[in-house]
């Protein structure tokens, strides 16, 4: 699967959500992900990490992720 473009016009949105299943993609700012409950996967271009409860994953601009 190809990565898209992601564009954002705020440099900071903020959100939350209990289903997080996007596509491999990039933007050109930072992400940060907390995860409140359970574990999260995160793909950073080919490793995948798991991000458990109480953990924070660090995206950083123009990094494919999904």
């Amino acid at each position: 699967m190809r990565p898209f473009y992601e564009y954002h016009e705020k440099l900071m949105t903020g959100y939350s959500t209990s289903i997080l299943n996007f596509p491999l993609h990039m933007h050109g700012g930072p992400e940060l992900v907390r995860v409140r409950s359970g574990l999260l996967k995160v793909q950073l271009h080919s490793k995948e990490y798991d991000v458990s409860a109480g953990h924070m994953a660090v995206i950083f601009p123009n990094t494919i992720h999904s």
